[in-house]
């Protein structure tokens, strides 16, 4: 009987750390580009004619280009959705 318990609360600590996971990587991503840069530099020129749009973003950020696609896929606009999903590895 014990050995259920054991599995059971073990099963649901990994899904605990993994929500604790997303949320940090949802703050660090907000902390360090925040809604209104983002919204900002998406409404610039260069960016409509970038064809490659998360290299360049992630330059102008300074952050990876990894952490750059999930700020695009926390952001809640058409725009980073599409381009965080074309542009996946």
């Amino acid at each position: 009987m014990n050995y259920f318990l054991d599995e059971r609360d073990d099963r649901f600590n990994y899904w605990k750390h993994k929500r604790q996971k997303k949320e940090a990587e949802v703050f660090a991503a907000c902390l360090l580009i925040s809604e209104d840069k983002l919204n900002k530099k998406l409404k610039e020129e260069w960016v409509k004619e970038s064809p490659d749009l998360i290299p360049d973003l992630a330059e102008e950020f300074q952050v990876s280009e990894n952490f750059m696609r999930k700020r695009l896929k926390f952001k809640d606009s058409t725009l980073g959705v599409r381009y965080a999903n074309e542009n996946k590895n």
